[in-house]
């Protein structure tokens, strides 16, 4: 859930939003693009040469486009006069528009003799283009951008006709005020090619990673993707430890790791690059079961009530169980626990 709070200054309404999630290719065609919808063929190019680049480069998946302001929304300030008629419904020009670009609903502040609207449009719109359209309706004292406030994270885009660019960038540091340091990394994509091109800014060595599966039945075999953000000379190094003994299992990037014993294991990764040196933990992170009669939640050998009752129980208060109850529990095996599982698990002894 975005929360969000309004803030009130020279005039102008604007809106906050922490945290912030936008689709990447929508925001960066919006970039890219001076339409006031980009074409569905721009964001599906930008949104497939993304996912290019992460594929190659996994860590990229941690950084996301930040855009300017809120895609969809528009700030406007009305005469006094004009302000009247509108919100009486009795502005003909204004009305075509808000019925043409499909307006859903708007938020309206008078401070003194200044009437400004937050205008909240059906569509995610390059504000931008749309605030030139109401800029030229008598009446309108100003039309602009939501813009937002901050800093952070983002993303840039070049997009031509048979190549594309793109740069990530992480920030950080009083990203409110503007963000005191960051880091470049530039990619350029030429149909199904990425290359690397270069990478600048502060020093910076963040540590990630995914496993996928997470959970399974042994021997589980699982496939680790080393998401850290590493912007420092020298070659990294990574260790990688799979069941939190203190040894290292694998200084590969990106290991394959099987697991042949039951059990919830915690894994770590610590990555090492010019001189700086930073570590992940997910605790309980991989949860391995051995041969076992599905929804056998209490381990009895036994598909019962009791065990109907307990995964009742982990769908109403999962926090109260563990992530190797949710396996036991999971009767399709499809890494969920909801109704269809009890379902199975009531038919199951009933009919078998």
């Amino acid at each position: 859930m975005n929360l969000h709070y309004k803030i009130f200054s020279l005039c102008t309404l604007i809106l906050v939003s922490l945290p912030l999630a936008f689709d990447d290719a929508a925001v960066l065609a919006l970039d890219v693009s001076s339409d006031l919808l980009p074409a569905p063929e721009l964001v599906t190019r930008i949104e497939n040469e993304l996912a290019a680049v992460r594929a190659d480069y996994p860590a990229m998946e941690r950084i996301s486009a930040r855009p300017d302001y809120m895609p969809g929304q528009m700030i406007i300030r009305l005469t006094a006069a004009v302000a009247e008629e509108f919100i009486a419904g009795n502005h003909i020009q204004l009305n075509d528009l808000n019925t043409l670009y499909e307006l859903e609903s708007y938020d309206y502040n008078q401070f003194g003799s200044y009437h400004v609207f937050l205008f909240h449009f059906a569509h995610p719109y390059n504000a931008n283009v749309l605030s030139n359209l109401y800029s030229v309706v008598v009446g309108v004292v100003y039309a602009e951008p939501n813009y937002l406030m901050g800093d952070g994270p983002d993303i840039l885009a070049y997009v031509g006709e048979s190549a594309s660019g793109y740069s990530f960038r992480a920030a950080w540091g009083d990203c409110e005020a503007g963000c005191i340091s960051d880091h470049w990394w530039v990619f350029s994509v030429i149909g199904e090619n990425v290359s690397f091109n270069d990478q600048f800014g502060s020093g910076i060595l963040w540590t990630d990673f995914r496993a996928e599966p997470d959970s399974g039945i042994v021997p589980l075999t699982v496939q680790f993707t080393d998401l850290t953000l590493i912007g420092a000379d020298g070659y990294p190094q990574w260790q990688w430890d799979f069941d939190n003994d203190g040894i290292v299992d694998s200084e590969a990037q990106h290991p394959l790791w099987t697991y042949y014993e039951p059990g919830v294991y915690t894994v770590s990764l610590t990555v090492s690059a010019d001189q700086m040196t930073d570590d992940q933990i997910k605790n309980s992170y991989i949860q391995v079961v051995g041969e076992w009669l599905p929804g056998d939640v209490n381990e009895d050998d036994t598909l019962d009530v009791t065990d109907i009752i307990i995964m009742v129980g982990l769908i109403l208060d999962p926090d109260s169980y563990t992530d190797y109850d949710w396996v036991l529990a999971d009767m399709d095996t499809n890494g969920l626990l909801d109704v269809i599982d009890i379902v199975i698990a009531v038919n199951t002894i009933l009919f078998f």
